[in-house]
């Protein structure tokens, strides 16, 4: 028995170049030096041809892999926190063993980091339900905290968005984007399920976006981001999904973006202490609020 810690979480890591993948599994332990909960390597595994992966039951993952430290075949059994949380942990290694077969070793297309870090490897993670104490710098208050008292003219992290850059809308609906979401041809892998955040919408614009009197507050949704790599422009995307409840939000309308890697640096930054700052286009502007500064680092490392 590895670990009965209920905070675990899954990092799958592809390097498409050299035809390698590998499983992490985390574990959150209490650092005391830190006073903040760290996340801790129990085990990494190679995700290879022989990887044999499947669901024994509606909670439990049984996963047949060589560990990559001692080389030994070791029989995993993981107890995830619901069934689609399950469902996508054997659906991502399915795609991802597929992706690295050899016929598909031709294809140009591989997904990869805009922001830091190779452009040859990607970081998925799949996390399990948090239970226990709130990150301290839950985003009910981080926004405001992090404002008041504080020049309105500053600002967070290295700002990204120019404030003169003119966009096209990064919408779904957009007949371009809407093009690359449905052509059956292209790739897709799930990136981030299910991720709790709150959405705010800027009513100010950009040189208002440190005012926190500037947002709107739309409502509570569940995050998802999918990997797509488009056959047409032999370009990858972030395919950002946003639903409130698993259904369409109560004005009726679905929060759908699509982002191409090489524009994440003009679409996105942090804001706060544990927000994302996402240009839709030059008038729209929002923030995606996460539960705290774990869960915007798990968000932020998709891109």
């Amino acid at each position: 028995m590895l670990t009965l810690n209920e905070n675990v979480f899954i990092k799958i890591v592809v390097n498409y170049d050299h035809h390698s993948s590998w499983m992490i599994f985390f574990k959150e332990e209490y650092d005391a030096e830190y006073e903040e909960e760290v996340d801790k390597p129990i085990l990494l595994l190679e995700m290879n041809s022989e990887t044999d992966i499947s669901q024994s039951s509606a909670l439990d993952v049984q996963i047949s892999a060589k560990n990559s430290i001692t080389n030994e075949v070791l029989l995993v059994m993981v107890r995830c926190s619901t069934n689609n949380l399950a469902q996508a942990i054997v659906s991502n290694v399915s795609n991802i063993k597929g992706a690295l077969a050899p016929k598909k070793l031709k294809s140009k297309a591989s997904y990869g980091s805009s922001i830091g870090g190779s452009k040859q490897t990607i970081a998925s993670s799949v996390m399990e339900n948090n239970r226990g104490v709130t990150s301290k710098s839950s985003t009910v208050t981080s926004f405001d905290s992090s404002v008041r008292g504080d020049d309105n003219n500053k600002t967070y992290g290295n700002s990204q968005l120019t404030r003169d850059l003119s966009m096209a809308s990064i919408s779904s609906e957009d007949i371009t984007n809407a093009a690359i979401m449905s052509n059956p041809e292209n790739g897709r892998l799930l990136l981030l399920t299910n991720m709790k955040i709150r959405l705010q919408k800027s009513l100010g614009g950009y040189e208002q976006v440190n005012n926190p009197s500037s947002w709107k507050i739309l409502s509570m949704f569940s995050l998802s981001i999918y990997g797509i790599s488009d056959t047409f422009t032999d370009k990858n995307y972030f395919s950002i999904v946003l639903e409130r409840n698993g259904n369409l939000n109560e004005d009726g309308e679905e929060y759908s973006w699509l982002i191409c890697e090489d524009e994440v640096l003009d679409r996105i930054e942090r804001i706060g202490k544990a927000g994302l700052l996402v240009k839709v286009s030059d008038d729209d502007l929002f923030m995606i609020e996460c539960k705290g500064k774990k869960e915007l680092k798990q968000l932020y490392e998709v891109f």
